[in-house]
């Protein structure tokens, strides 16, 4: 004969794990909650500092995250900083170093934490003539006045020179557009995995090579008569060139693409 005790006994341990289980749910989800949304409490702090010394070379070490703003004009003094700090669980933490007059740039986010959507975004006025080397993981950079010569390496971002005039430029931009505008650059190293290259000059470069796995390029030389070597490669896509190449000639156009249309003409 069953007994109302031993009825209600498993009824007792099934609503005992019940709800133990719900508190479970409820505490995991609400971790998760507090997860979610404090990864989303971006912070946000903008700082300015001045270094009013001589600078020959500015140096970005290894930036992870961040855009980079390089701002030249004539009479530019010493380097001007603008660094704007963004971060949800810890605030990056800052490196500027002088080793005589160069500068070297970096900061460091911690490696731990959900979503730490840590980085700096830096903007600077600087002389004309500092030279430049910038890696990058992720963020774009914009360079506009210089007179010095420039490296540039991103791995995921777009890259935008205006209003250069140096001897040497070299970029490389793993996923990303490279954009050149009014520059008078002497010899163009250029390299996009996938991204487009567009070039536009305003006096005849001595060598220009550029070359691009996915992506179209775009070159427009001054409209003189300088000769040029010219030498164009597309493995899937069009060739476009209303300049005759000029086998011999001192400057020297070697643009490439894997997969992507080429196109040279006279501005």
């Amino acid at each position: 004969m069953t007994t109302p005790t031993d009825t209600v006994r498993p009824s007792r341990r099934w609503q005992l794990f019940g709800g133990l289980a719900t508190v479970f749910v409820v505490l995991v989800g609400a971790g998760i909650a507090w997860a979610v949304v404090g990864s989303t409490g971006l912070n946000r702090v903008v700082e300015n500092a001045r270094y009013d010394r001589a600078v020959s070379r500015i140096v970005f070490d290894d930036v992870e995250s961040g855009d980079i703003t390089i701002r030249a004009e004539a009479g530019n003094t010493g380097v001007a900083v603008q660094r704007t700090l963004h971060w949800t669980t810890q605030s990056p933490t800052i490196r500027e170093n002088w080793d005589g007059d160069v500068l070297t740039i970096g900061f460091d986010c911690p490696r731990w934490g959900f979503g730490s959507g840590c980085g700096v975004d830096y903007t600077l006025d600087v002389p004309p003539a500092v030279q430049l080397q910038i890696q990058v993981s992720s963020g774009d950079v914009r360079l506009g006045g210089l007179t010095a010569p420039a490296r540039v390496h991103t791995t995921s971002g777009d890259v935008r020179v205006s209003d250069m005039h140096a001897d040497t430029l070299t970029v490389q931009a793993t996923s990303g557009d490279i954009t050149l505008d009014d520059i008078s650059i002497g010899t163009l190293n250029a390299e996009a995995t996938s991204g487009d290259v567009r070039a536009q000059y305003t006096t005849p470069p001595t060598s220009a090579d550029i070359s691009v796995v996915s992506g179209d390029v775009t070159v427009t030389l001054p409209s003189d008569a300088t000769a040029y070597e010219v030498h164009l490669e597309s493995t899937s896509g069009d060739l476009h060139s209303d300049v005759q190449s000029t086998p011999g000639a001192t400057a020297k156009l070697r643009l490439a693409t894997t997969s992507g249309d080429v196109r040279v003409r006279r501005g």
